[in-house]
């Protein structure tokens, strides 16, 4: 005679934890369109945020790890769009701050990764830092163009000190 009780279980487990996904979706839209009617919003720019959310929420329901990487890039996304529309600022500025709220949502699939998972994820620091640095660069304005034209002849000899130290430098000892 089988066991059908471990079945009927886990069976439960997944329409629970289906109909919160669709409660957290729900909420979701509705927070959008509160926030929409007394903020003045373009709803279609909470349309990243909200379905950036909904995927972290969908992750950590369902106990999906990849699941954070839409939701950490759409909701980095949907804040940069938010927070262009909110700030109101000159447009070199608002790219700055755009490019910094993306960044910060390849830092977010890191940060829940390794909180909710206990993963260890690195790679998305890449497009992470990749992206705050051009956000910087913007924000600094014509002071940072200006130090930069003045460097720009002399990076080729910055690769050369850094190969110089690649060839010579003794790799640390591993202790076993």
């Amino acid at each position: 005679m089988e066991d059908h009780t471990s079945d009927q279980s886990n069976n439960s487990a997944n329409v629970v934890r289906s109909r919160r996904i669709t409660a957290m979706i729900l909420v979701l839209v509705a927070i959008a369109a509160l926030l929409g009617q007394h903020l003045e919003l373009n709803f279609g720019r909470l349309i990243p945020l909200m379905l950036g959310i909904g995927f972290i929420a969908w992750s950590l329901l369902a106990r999906e790890w990849g699941l954070l990487v839409p939701g950490g890039i759409l909701t980095g996304l949907g804040t940069g769009l938010v927070a262009q529309q909110v700030l109101h600022l000159n447009r070199d500025v608002e790219s700055g701050v755009f490019l910094l709220c993306f960044a910060g949502g390849w830092i977010l699939i890191t940060m829940l990764s390794q909180m909710a998972f206990g993963r260890r994820v690195l790679w998305p620091l890449w497009p992470a830092a990749a992206m705050a640095f051009a956000g910087l660069v913007q924000l600094a304005g014509a002071d940072f163009w200006q130090w930069f034209r003045w460097l720009r002849p002399y990076w080729p000899f910055a690769l050369i000190l850094v190969a110089v130290f690649l060839w010579f430098a003794k790799p640390p000892k591993r202790e076993s």
